[in-house]
């Protein structure tokens, strides 16, 4: 974990302008900078960076954000990662917080398992392109199979030789003990030989590029041989968070925004040297939820591609509602008979594997309906339990405008009643929201916690969706981060104004309420703050949500103030309007909402006394809510 002060150097020195710049061609225009954006095709700029605020706004896409949002989207990195890479271009030395001993053991054995893997992987490649047994059995096996030398050396494939302890000895030699050797599934535990003697080896990578682990292909005709060994799993492998190639695949399945998934090592291959670069394979396992959300770090797109026959069929459907739950769009190619994507590609070549998919592909939600149904054979118990299994991968898709469809569409072709299976997944979905929300209250707690610190980008927070009530919350946020530093007519600072007009008990927003709180701490402690340290927080919740809510006041579309006849300066000049109508509007939402609450205990009081006093307490809200809105120039319908 980087250390807090090292975590603030890189924020501090790190000028959004000059690390945008290395990727976008930025020129000047008035305070700010625009320049084409870097996340989607466009011929007229509409990308803007503010260095002031150091944030950015595309107001073609959308995207936003701070230089590390920046740097984890156009390099698909985690925030860590996004750090590290910040800390390497301006030559900041990484501190890490003081671990426990426990915790530098755990991280100097992933190291040195992940150097083992290194050198295994060297080890490898030298015996598949520099020795007679590997130029004759390992280098033939590839070129039979039409491979490359380029994609052989772009996978690293390599090729370890028929020796019972060839890989152990060498291991040892260079300082590797026995049971590390063992430990990374490089050496067998009871013989102490190489696990994968006499095969072609397939390096596994994670998403940095480090090797994790190896996947093995026997040459022999024996058939009780197993064809495929992998290594077990262990301290950096664990393979249902791991997709064979991905490393490879990133940038591609970025640029295209879309994956294809294929079951094999050899699929992936094949498909990259015909061109298709943007695949990623599952090795043959079931489909995971670490691996889809792997794949949705670069994409919202999948496209499955399976074999045709029936058991291809089967296993295509099997599972799959975890991608759906995920809120991925997923489309299903089930390739002719006999065919698997590394023998389409060689026969068609990318040009007609590209047309096949074109044509052929599926939505899986429909292709899964019409399967389901022509399965049913008119069989009306056949047809109650496809169904109800409709009805479990309805309940998953997070949507509700596009549960609606598929649900409409489903009924018309099954001839039932849409208002039934509605009802129906309203339950199933009603049941699996109460099940999910049953945590005790510390586990719940803890969660949060670490919802906050192990943030990822696969799962950035929605802050501005849900209850309409905090949008006066949000404002005060603004407001603190716009003009807290300013002085009003009544010599306070805006700061100390919202400080004095506002109790943070009352600001129901999370976010907003850690926000509004260590504004204040700051401000009692030093009597000032600054409001980039929220910009470029190293909570990523606070940074993501202040860039967010910046965006739109600080980076004005390049055509906007003569389009519009709208300028900074004009509000500069209408800040102190702008505070107290804000404040304001904030301390009538709230009475509102305790008017409101007051009123549904007086409808349901039985007692005369407690009716009586309730009834006083709405007169006295109501008072305070004329006087508010004559104050604010609210106008409020009854």
């Amino acid at each position: 974990m980087i250390a807090p002060d090292t975590i603030q150097q890189i924020l501090s020195v790190a000028r959004i302008e000059d690390v945008i710049g290395d990727f976008v061609s930025l020129k000047k225009r008035g305070v700010n900078y625009i320049g084409n954006c870097p996340f989607h095709e466009e011929k007229s700029p509409s990308f803007t960076v503010s260095a002031a605020k150091g944030i950015y706004k595309c107001f073609g896409c959308g995207k936003a954000g701070n230089v590390t949002k920046f740097v984890m989207e156009h390099e698909h990195l985690t925030y860590p990662e996004s750090l590290e890479w910040l800390a390497k271009k301006y030559n900041i030395a990484i501190a890490n917080v003081q671990l426990s001993p426990k915790q530098i053991e755990e991280q100097k054995s992933r190291e040195q398992l992940l150097s083992l893997n290194q050198l295994a992987k060297e080890y490898f490649v030298e015996q598949l392109w520099n020795t007679d047994e590997g130029k004759s059995i390992g280098m033939s096996y590839f070129k039979e199979r039409q491979l490359s030398e380029a994609v052989m050396k772009k996978f690293e494939l390599g090729y370890n030789p028929d020796s019972e302890q060839a890989f152990t000895n060498y291991g040892q030699e260079k300082g590797f003990t026995l049971e590390l050797l063992k430990s990374s599934g490089l050496t067998t535990q009871q013989r102490n030989a190489d696990f994968f003697r006499a095969r072609v080896i397939f390096p596994i990578h994670n998403v940095s590029g480090r090797v994790v682990a190896f996947g093995a292909r026997t040459l022999r005709k024996d058939k009780t041989v197993a064809k495929y060994f992998n290594s077990p799993e262990t301290e950096v492998y664990h393979k249902s968070k791991v997709l064979y190639g991905l490393y490879q695949a990133r940038n591609p399945i970025a640029k295209n925004d879309f994956c294809y998934l294929v079951e094999g090592y050899m699929d992936v291959i094949s498909l990259h040297q015909g061109g298709v670069e943007n695949v990623a394979a599952s090795s043959g396992t079931a489909l995971t939820i670490d691996q889809i959300r792997l794949i949705k770090r670069y994409t919202q797109n999948i496209v499955l591609l399976y074999d045709g026959d029936a058991a291809g069929i089967k296993a295509a459907l099997r599972g799959l509602e975890l991608i759906i739950e995920e809120g991925l769009n997923l489309k299903i190619v089930l390739l002719p008979d006999g065919e698997d994507p590394d023998s389409y590609m060689h026969k068609h070549g990318a040009q007609g594997f590209n047309e096949f998919v074109l044509k052929n592909a599926k939505d899986f939600i429909r292709f899964k309906i019409q399967f389901s149904i022509e399965e049913t054979k008119a069989d009306p118990y056949r047809k109650a339990a496809v169904t109800k299994d409709l009805i479990t991968m309805f309940g998953k898709i997070p949507d509700g405008f596009v549960r609606g469809e598929y649900i409409k569409e489903f009924c018309g072709l099954m001839q039932l009643s849409e208002e039934m299976v509605i009802r129906e997944v309203n339950n199933l979905m009603r049941t699996a929201l109460k099940k999910n929300a049953a945590i005790p209250s510390e586990d719940a707690s803890l969660l949060q916690q670490q919802s906050v610190s192990n943030f990822d980008q696969t799962t950035q927070p929605d802050f501005f969706h849900g209850n309409p009530d905090e949008e006066q919350e949000k404002n005060i946020i603004r407001i603190l981060l716009e003009w807290g530093s300013k002085t009003l007519s009544n010599n306070k600072t805006v700061a100390e104004f919202l400080f004095d007009e506002i109790e943070i008990s009352l600001i129901d927003n999370v976010v907003c309420a850690k926000i509004f709180n260590q504004f204040l701490q700051e401000f009692e402690q030093t009597n000032s703050f600054d409001s980039s340290s929220f910009i470029n927080s190293p909570d990523e919740e606070i940074s993501a949500f202040v860039a967010e809510l910046l965006k739109d006041q600080y980076l004005l579309s390049p055509n906007w103030e003569s389009k519009h006849q709208i300028f900074i300066k004009d509000r500069e000049m209408n800040f102190e309007e702008d505070v107290n109508s804000s404040v304001h509007h904030f301390k009538l939402k709230k009475l509102l909402k305790l008017i409101n609450q007051n009123l549904q205990k007086i409808k349901t009081e039985k007692n005369l006394e407690e009716e009586i006093q309730l009834q006083y307490i709405h007169l006295q809200l109501s008072v305070m809510k004329a006087d508010l809105a004559k104050a604010s120039g609210t106008v409020i319908r009854k």
